[in-house]
């Protein structure tokens, strides 16, 4: 009857909510959905909720817990026939690996996930997919290659009309490893109110803490201050901890980057330092 039809429906509403949570910076919300409706869920719909799950852990810095979840995710997907989804988790998890160190399984994992997407004409997908080996091109310190990926990514999601804000936060990492400081400040500026104005919550805190690095290595330790302690807040906000230590620690180091330092900065630098 109806309530079998209401019992049968919540466990798919809570995974398109936790979607949204995850997308508006709400992660510990979005998992806690996950879980719950985890257990009510079987083939495609079971797949979905492993794959948000990782994406959600992913995305709130804990990286290295999600590899076994996208493992998950690409089996049940690939089980049920859905080709598109599981190129999905492998271009998450191709991304996982490139974190961890392990490029070649990434470059693996993206060059299979690219290759489904050109074959169903998922062509905003593959560009995703090529700005992604942008992101393995750093990660391999080929600075240059990175941008030029990331130039030909953007290039061709704007003739395709489609907008992917978010892939700036990366270039202006790239920027400022590259030693570009001034144009790395400008970009990251810029991508912050950029990403605001998209709704793009996830992502703002980021880039405000690349705005702060940005800063500090332009020799303006106020306002790197400026930038840290908005990233701090905003990660508090999300509840994303790791993040959140990594915020507070660029506070200090822009502290003690001043004309006067306050005394305990020292002290509380050693003390981050040790959580990192």
């Amino acid at each position: 009857g109806a309530c079998q039809i209401a019992d049968a429906i919540q466990p798919l509403a809570s995974v398109s909510l936790a979607r949204l949570r995850i997308d508006a910076g709400r992660f510990d919300q979005a998992i806690g959905l996950l879980e719950a409706a985890a257990k009510d869920l079987t083939g495609g719909d079971a797949a979905r909720a492993a794959a948000q799950r990782a994406l959600a852990l992913q995305r709130s810095g804990r990286v290295t817990d999600t590899l076994e979840d996208w493992d998950r995710a690409v089996g049940a997907f690939e089980a049920a026939g859905m080709a598109v989804q599981a190129a999905m988790a492998r271009q998450n998890r191709g991304l996982v690996h490139a974190y961890r160190g392990e490029l070649a399984a990434a470059d693996d994992d993206l060059d299979a996930a690219a290759t489904t997407y050109l074959l169903y004409g998922e062509h905003i997908r593959a560009v995703e997919v090529v700005h992604d080996r942008g992101f393995v091109a750093s990660r391999r310190g080929d600075l240059p290659g990175a941008l030029l990926l990331f130039d030909r990514a953007q290039s061709r999601a704007a003739e395709l009309g489609a907008l992917r804000p978010e892939m700036l936060v990366d270039r202006v990492e790239v920027t400022l490893r590259a030693g570009l400081t001034e144009e790395a400040r400008a970009l990251a500026e810029a991508v912050v109110n950029i990403l605001e104005e998209a709704g793009l919550a996830t992502d703002v805190p980021e880039a405000c803490l690349l705005a702060a690095r940005a800063c500090e290595q332009g020799g303006d330790p106020t306002g790197s201050v400026q930038w840290a302690q908005r990233a701090v807040a905003l990660f508090r906000e999300q509840g994303r901890p790791r993040w959140g230590l990594l915020a507070r620690y660029a506070v200090l180091r822009a502290q003690a980057a001043g004309e006067r330092p306050p005394v305990t900065v020292a002290r509380r630098l050693v003390c981050i330092a040790a959580e990192l």
